[in-house]
């Protein structure tokens, strides 16, 4: 049976987006497609059986993986006026142990500069004692004061859309793994 090459499982890691101030690759994903297109037309499996997935290797059956790693990836433009646009992006990853890990990057462009927010960009969040609350509050109300391991603390991985300003707490960062993220909002 074939394997595919490190040449998927570094490039999946490489082309990952890792802080807030990199820019969203777009062309990442059509890469990435292309790129298991290629693969997955190889003709050299000519003892498997096309309809049975079993007999086939992993990696065409899930084309993310190379023994039973996976990565997934989701872009999106959650908000988008004259004045900002606003980006969240979502990688998942596996690669072995007892569950996979969510790392998610949101952020709000100040169409004018080009600069990604920050909490001192935004005049509503001035008093960083009130915001600071304003988020317990949240998201104790979404997960429970139980579940809250902790401390709940503004930061900057924030978006704006139409129901007001979204933050987001990824795994680990105020609750259990369990909880996964945990994304609040501040209204307007």
């Amino acid at each position: 049976m074939r394997t595919v090459s490190k040449t998927l499982f570094t490039f999946c890691l490489l082309s990952g987006c890792t802080a807030a101030a990199a820019a969203p690759g777009a062309g990442d994903r059509d890469r990435y497609i292309d790129f298991c297109r290629a693969e997955a037309v190889k003709t050299d499996f000519a003892e498997a059986n096309p309809d049975d997935a079993m007999s086939r290797p992993d990696w065409l059956v899930h084309p993310c993986s190379a023994t039973d790693w996976e990565f997934h990836r989701e872009y999106r433009v959650p908000y988008a006026d004259r004045q900002y646009l606003s980006f969240f992006c979502s990688d998942y990853s596996y690669t072995g142990g007892a569950h996979g890990s969510t790392q998610i990057v949101a952020g709000t462009i100040d169409r004018a500069s080009g600069r990604i927010l920050k909490l001192s960009d935004v005049p509503a969040f001035a008093n960083r004692k009130v915001l600071q609350k304003k988020l317990y509050d949240a998201v104790v109300a979404k997960i429970g004061k139980d579940a809250l391991q902790n401390e709940v603390k503004p930061h900057d991985n924030f978006y704006l859309d139409d129901d007001g300003w979204h933050f987001v707490f990824n795994e680990y960062e105020v609750a259990c793994y369990a909880a996964g993220a945990i994304e609040v909002v501040i209204p307007r």
